[in-house]
């Protein structure tokens, strides 16, 4: 999401509580100030990614841009002039930019989280259900971004047992297999590729990655291993990436995830 905002031409923000329309000039600069889009914890990239961001009232009326409207924008939100005119998110410290997100909230506790990938210019799994723990994995991996890998016995770039202990699941299973699974026809094959690099070099899972034909095909059903192949003590995770089907095919709308540690029969 962050690279598309950074790559888009012009980013339009509708603020529906603002009201410009029949009052006095610049009167609407209290709701301005007020409004709950500078609350929500995505919009922080929304503001600061794209090389032009434009304000628009409930009335569309045009309030200005980020730049023309910086004195207020910095005003509201802490952040600085510079990083607002376009200046790189890495000139400014970790903990800088972590004050930003502050006050910022989110429906789901992970996406506190999730909305700073891009801001740090991180990538990691979104495993929806994690909570807290997506916060610590977001400090783990800018931790590893400023100090560099550590260097293994063997001289490749192993993961750091601290942040395979952390996983959410880890630690609690003999085994963990995840299950990827991506449409066909939604060419998503570098992203999967990424993902199950994560999951396997950094957390040592094992990882399937199933590519599903055309939705209108068959009916699915979780492919869930086999008993014969699976411990009692294992886990099971299907990781869904695609775009949306019906709730009622077995599959939910978006990114999910489904675990299981018992292993129902195909």
């Amino acid at each position: 999401m962050f690279r598309w905002y950074r790559e888009a031409a012009r980013c339009y923000v509708y603020v529906s509580d603002v009201h410009a329309a029949g009052i006095q000039h610049n009167a609407w600069q209290d709701d301005f100030r007020n409004s709950r889009w500078f609350t929500r914890g995505w919009t922080l990239q929304e503001l600061l990614a794209p090389r032009l961001v434009e304000f628009f009232s409930s009335e569309c009326i045009r309030l200005g841009d980020k730049i023309s409207l910086e004195k207020e924008v910095h005003s509201i939100t802490g952040i600085a002039v510079e990083a607002l005119r376009g200046s790189p998110l890495s000139d400014f410290s970790v903990k800088k930019r972590m004050d930003w997100a502050a006050k910022r909230k989110t429906t789901r506790k992970e996406d506190e989280a999730y909305s700073l990938l891009g801001i740090f210019d991180i990538y990691m799994p979104l495993i929806y259900g994690e909570r807290e723990r997506a916060l610590v994995r977001l400090r783990e991996q800018i931790d590893r971004s400023i100090q560099g890998p550590d260097p293994s016995p063997s001289g490749t770039n192993a993961p750091s047992t601290s942040v395979k202990s952390l996983h959410p699941v880890r630690k609690n299973y003999r085994k963990v297999h995840v299950t990827i699974l991506y449409w066909e026809v939604d060419e998503v094959f570098d992203t999967v590729k990424r993902i199950s690099d994560v999951f396997r070099s950094l957390y040592r899972y094992e990882v399937r990655e199933i590519r599903l034909p055309h939705r209108q095909k068959e009916k699915l059903r979780w492919p869930w291993l086999k008993d014969s192949l699976v411990d009692d003590r294992d886990l099971q995770i299907m990781y869904y990436l695609g775009s949306t089907m019906k709730h009622n095919d077995g599959l939910v709308d978006g990114l999910s995830i489904a675990a299981s540690p018992v292993k129902p029969s195909l």
